[in-house]
Formats: structure tokens, C-alpha cells, sequence
């Protein structure tokens, strides 16, 4: 089991290791297997910086690496710890807490400062209540699935079974003929027959989302969370190489696909900027979410019309749907030719993005 400790009440507690995710502020608790390997770490108390590897738990893990320190120097300062994943360069802040044994929740605060983090206390108006479920000593995450991956979504036993072979089969396959996945969503909100939809229908997602969501989908988990922006997604996995991208907030839903690839093209892909961007006519940044268009290249880009203003069309649909001024500048905006002008090309052939 994890390290154990008595408080000053002298009631049993255990430590546990939290990660956040920096654009989606979601907190999750390492299985307790991953939680022993970081706290043999930190018992090594030296005064240095150690770099803790996760591989050999499979998954995602095999190319997570946690480095450990403490906030101030001598042992009165805080463990705690940077996750990065050495294949997409991702990074997530790590906490180490004490919690009674046997407990079933944590509560902790976190603030955002261009991507969500820990905080050390609780303030006003800065930062939010997370409430993290902890899994029970003994437990590891379904499959293997790293923590921060949803996994409660409805299958009958038959339909779990079946789909979880058929996907593995089609893993396998991909790996004797050197193909990775590729994943896309449709441009259209509404699609008779998604497999015959032309390739110039069919947007990507950034490198990182790609990755996480294959790695979902190859455990055999049944949906993974994607954000956009302001926007908070789920992509839920439906037959053996496709599923829903599903905004519940919003109440909207598309298409997405698996394509098997060469990782060549996969890596193209993912690396083009569409014709939608127009990377060099709209330069900075999206006013709502501050995050710069050069960073964001898959991300569809509006730019009005009249006072030129860009936003990603992830952040500003809430705004278009009920016809609201510009929130830049608050001019009033014609939406239907604002949207018209978000065209993906595709060998002379073009496809407007419904959003």
C-alpha cells in the first residue's frame, strides 16, 4: 500500500499524488501503484530534484515522466511536482496530499494563471473547489486507462466485448503493417452517410489530442474529454473506428473517425495549417480564450466582418447562436457571412465548417 502516516490527532492517513489538467482544470488521482513509485521518490528527501519514470505501467504511462521537488528550501517546503509526457512535450502540475485511509474524496483548490495549477489556499474569487474521487487501496484505473480519462460510459456486456476484439484486431493489424491512428471530426453537423463523405470534409484535432484520444480508444475505454478553446468536449467511441464529439452544454454533436495512416501522413496532417487559419492575415490571439491562432492551428478561425476582429469558432458559436455583437468591440456582426467565410480547402475543393 502507499506510504502511511499519522496526523497529530493520531488517526491513519496515507499520501496520495494529484495531477491537474492545465486547459480543462479536471483533477485526478494516480492509481495507487503510480502513487508508491512517486512516494519512494520523495522519500529520498536530499534536498534535489528527482525525475520519477512511469513506464512499465503501460499505455500512456511509458512515456510520462514526474519530476519531484519542493517548493522552498529544507524539508518545511511542499512536495510537489511537474508530470511531462516526453513523446508530446505536455505538462501537468502534480500535488502530493495527505489523506485519511480509507477516504473516498479529496477536496482541493486550484486557479488558472494560462493553464490551471494547484494553489496552496483558497481564495476568493480566484480560485475553484475540486472535488477528486480516490480509488480504493488496492485499485488501479479500468484497463490501465490513465486517471484523468472518463470511462463511465453505457455498454451491455455483449456490446462491450465485441467492440473492445474489434478494436484490438484492428490495433494489431495496424501495428504488423506500420499504421497509426488518425483522428478526425466532420465539418458537417449533420451527415446521411458519414463514410462517404469526401476527405476535404473532415477536420483533424492538434497532435496532443490525437494522442490522447488514441490511447483511449486502444484501452478500450468508451470516451475521452477534448478542449477547445473555452469549449469542453467528449469524444464518445461508438463501433470499432468511430464515435461522437459531443458538447453538452451547448447541445451539439458531429462525426468523428478513425483513419489508419502512415505515420508520415499522420504527422502531415497534423502539422498543416488549414486554409481556414489564414494564419498570416490574422495575426495574435483568440480574445476569448488568449490563446494565439499560431498555437491552435487545427482550430477553425472566424474573422468578422466589418471590424475585422478573429476568435476561434469553438469559443465565439455561443455567441453567433443567439446573434450577439462582436465581444471584442461590440459591433454588430452579420453571422451568416462571418461563417460562410470559414472554408477548409482540399485540392481545389472546399467545405464550409458548420459550427
Amino acid at each position: 500500500s502507499s506510504a502511511d502516516a499519522t496526523d497529530s490527532a493520531g488517526a491513519s492517513m496515507r499520501f496520495t499524488w494529484l495531477s491537474v489538467d492545465p486547459r480543462s482544470g479536471q483533477v485526478v488521482a494516480y492509481p495507487e501503484a503510480v502513487s508508491e513509485r512517486l512516494e519512494a521518490a520523495a522519500a529520498v528527501d536530499d534536498g534535489h530534484r528527482r525525475e520519477v519514470r512511469l513506464a512499465g505501467f503501460g499505455g500512456v504511462y511509458e512515456s510520462l515522466v514526474v519530476h519531484i521537488g519542493r517548493t522552498a528550501t529544507g524539508r518545511a517546503g511542499r512536495l510537489q511536482g511537474v508530470q511531462e509526457n516526453a513523446m508530446t512535450g505536455g505538462q501537468r502540475d502534480v500535488r502530493r496530499i495527505l489523506v485519511p485511509l480509507g477516504a473516498t474524496e479529496v477536496r482541493v483548490h486550484v486557479q488558472r494563471t494560462r493553464g490551471w495549477r494547484f494553489a496552496d489556499m483558497p481564495i476568493l474569487g480566484v480560485t475553484e473547489e475540486r472535488r477528486v474521487p480516490l480509488l480504493p487501496e488496492g485499485a488501479s484505473a479500468p484497463d490501465g486507462a490513465p486517471p484523468w480519462v472518463p470511462t463511465s460510459v453505457a455498454r451491455s456486456p455483449a456490446e462491450e466485448a465485441k467492440e473492445r476484439e474489434a478494436r484490438s484486431r484492428i490495433a494489431a493489424e495496424n501495428e504488423q503493417e506500420g499504421l497509426v491512428g488518425l483522428w478526425q471530426w466532420s465539418k458537417l453537423l449533420h451527415v446521411a452517410d458519414w463514410r462517404s463523405a469526401p476527405p476535404e470534409a473532415w477536420g483533424v484535432y492538434s497532435a496532443d489530442q490525437n494522442a490522447e484520444i488514441e490511447v483511449a480508444w486502444r484501452q478500450g475505454l468508451w470516451s475521452v474529454a477534448v478542449v477547445v478553446g473555452i469549449r469542453n468536449y467528449e469524444v464518445i467511441f461508438r463501433g470499432a473506428d468511430g464515435g461522437k464529439q459531443v458538447d453538452k452544454a451547448l447541445r451539439k454533436s458531429r462525426i468523428v473517425q478513425r483513419r489508419a495512416v502512415t505515420p508520415e501522413a499522420r504527422d502531415a496532417a497534423l502539422s498543416s495549417v488549414p486554409d481556414w487559419n489564414m494564419q498570416e492575415d490574422t495575426p495574435g490571439e483568440c480574445a476569448i480564450c488568449c490563446t494565439t491562432f499560431a498555437e491552435s492551428p487545427s482550430v477553425p478561425v472566424i474573422s468578422l466582418p466589418g471590424c475585422g476582429h478573429a476568435f476561434h469558432g469553438a469559443c465565439v458559436q455561443h455567441i453567433a447562436d443567439r446573434q450577439g455583437t462582436c465581444p471584442f468591440c461590440r459591433a454588430d456582426v452579420d453571422w451568416v457571412a462571418a461563417l460562410a467565410q470559414t472554408f477548409a480547402s482540399h485540392r481545389g475543393r472546399s467545405v464550409r465548417v458548420e459550427l
